[in-house]
């Protein structure tokens, strides 16, 4: 089961079998030990599907939303550690870190302008996925609030805007391949029409 989390150890390229996930949502992690190319995929049944592939990353996150049992092979030529615990309701609603990252369960009470602020040098793929919890139907649902492909010389920051609604348990993952991150909200829609938002306009920041 999932209560508690579940690490397993490898070298090289192997699968591990027969993991029962029982508490969903859950936070898969991997990391190894130099930065090279590696896949993650995992088998449920007839359902498989490709959850980390990373290109020169030391780490990866993923997130799983369905219980069930799984094989999971990993796919990559240095040691590693795979750790799958589940998530946990937190009262934080500014996240950072570096690499990628699947934030624990957050509620709010209104409608809220988030901004992303990152760092990358020459080149980097980022994007970060919102999963809202919808009670009635029991399940968690998904959509891309960033996706971004740059390319620069030298070390290069980036800003980018979106918009969470309130009054619903949420996720945010974050896939940004080795570099750091930091995602605050920067406006509260209390008397701001969404007309009146322009995307990628930085809102003055609540204190």
């Amino acid at each position: 089961s999932t209560s508690e989390p579940m690490v397993f150890e490898g070298t090289e390229t192997d699968i591990i079998s027969g993991v029962v996930i029982n508490t969903v949502p859950v936070r898969v992690s991997f990391e190894q030990t130099k930065a090279s190319d590696f896949d993650v995929t995992y088998m449920k049944g007839a359902d498989d599907r490709k959850i980390m592939s990373e290109y020169s990353c030391s780490n990866s996150c993923a997130l799983l939303t369905t219980a069930g049992e799984y094989d999971f092979i990993v796919e990559t030529d240095s040691p590693w550690k795979l750790t799958i615990e589940p998530l946990t309701k937190t009262d934080d609603v500014a996240f950072s870190g570096k690499g990628d990252y699947v934030t624990d369960i957050f509620t709010l009470d209104k409608a809220t302008i988030f901004q992303l602020k990152g760092e990358f040098s020459d080149f980097t793929n980022y994007i970060v996925y919102l999963y809202t919890y919808d009670a009635a139907q029991a399940k968690w649902s998904s959509s891309s609030v960033i996706s971004e492909l740059e390319s620069a010389g030298g070390k290069v920051d980036t800003k980018n805007d979106f918009k969470v609604s309130g009054e619903t348990d949420c996720v945010l993952t974050i896939e940004f391949c080795d570099s750091k991150w930091e995602i605050t909200p920067v406006h509260y829609e209390a008397t701001l029409l969404a007309t009146d938002w322009i995307p990628g306009q930085q809102q003055p920041t609540i204190t």
